[in-house]
């Protein structure tokens, strides 16, 4: 199979459990064996990789999952398998690009996230979000330590202006930011060290020594501070924003993230076996509502400013 060293490199780097490994290989297999199914998946990936590159992953991922159903594999299996073999291409884009290698392992790291989520949700080795890894491909995305970011233009709405005396324009440039389930702890070393890696990337292409940073998620969820433990470092991570929204929402549409396949169960039955879970389940249990929040900060010469005095 093309590139087949490479996908058995990252599989192994990115520490895929032995299980996954073996699913994947014999799916690899099969397209290198079956000349139907070799002829027809190389089609979809040359397509995406190549012929078209304006198309959205998730688009070429509805005709992988017509490709699991008529060879009889599990669609989510067959979407991270396909990503797989997407990931040696991405290599060859990152040295064009001449971004550093280390950021391109960075980034794979997801892969593991979302397999594992996968695994816990669905009970299979894949991804039931597979069309999240579009960025990583299309190099719209980047990890920079613990956090992700996506460059873009500043567009949700009118200024803001930060503690610090700054103000975020529309129209500015700014990186979106996501954070990625990789069981890291979000300590106050690992993230700044991420904000710092972010500045060093982004300030480069924003040709500035002040960078904007954004982030909606439901870590931002206002109310935390009602229920989260003092010391939790959600509620640091918090405090690193200039917070301005907060949204409750009528279902706790993220439950999974936390609860993994216990989500769609009673809130009752929800495991308490961290403080996180135990905050959330009592939250839940009192009749409150969840929800989630935007903010954004400025990172000045490596340091997040954004609270310092004007």
């Amino acid at each position: 199979m093309i590139y087949a060293e490479h996908i058995k490199k990252v599989m192994d780097k990115v520490e895929f459990p032995e299980e996954a490994k073996a699913c994947f290989n014999r799916i690899f297999d099969r397209i290198r064996n079956e000349a139907d199914l070799r002829k027809e998946y190389y089609a979809l990936l040359n397509e995406y990789l190549y012929k078209e590159p304006d198309m959205k992953l998730g688009d070429s991922l509805d005709k992988v999952t017509k490709l699991a159903v008529e060879y009889g594999e599990n669609q989510y299996t067959m979407h991270m398998a396909f990503i797989l073999s997407c990931t040696p291409r991405m290599y060859e884009l990152y040295e064009e690009e001449g971004i550093d290698e280390e950021i391109y392992w960075e980034g794979l790291l997801d892969l593991r996230a979302k397999l594992l989520e996968c695994m816990e949700c669905k009970g299979v080795p894949g991804t039931f979000v597979g069309g999240w890894f579009n960025g990583w491909f299309r190099l719209t995305r980047f990890a920079l330590g613990r956090f992700q970011y996506e460059p873009i233009s500043y567009n949700f709405g009118k200024a803001v202006e930060l503690p610090c005396g700054e103000t975020l324009l529309p129209g500015n440039p700014i990186a979106n930011m996501h954070i990625p389930s990789t069981g890291v702890p979000l300590t106050d070393e690992v993230r700044n060290a991420s904000y710092k890696k972010a500045y060093d990337f982004l300030s480069k292409r924003f040709k500035t020594n002040k960078v904007f940073l954004c982030c909606s998620s439901w870590l931002l969820f206002g109310k935390h501070t009602e229920f989260l433990p003092e010391k939790s470092n959600i509620l640091k991570f918090m405090s690193d924003f200039h917070l301005t929204a907060s949204v409750e929402e009528e279902k706790f549409g993220n439950n999974w993230r936390l609860y993994g396949k216990y989500a769609d169960g009673e809130v009752k039955d929800y495991p308490e076996n961290n403080s996180l879970r135990r905050a959330y389940k009592k939250w839940l249990l009192d009749g409150n509502k969840t929800g989630s929040g935007w903010g954004c900060m400025m990172i000045e010469n490596g340091i997040n400013v954004t609270h310092k005095d004007k």
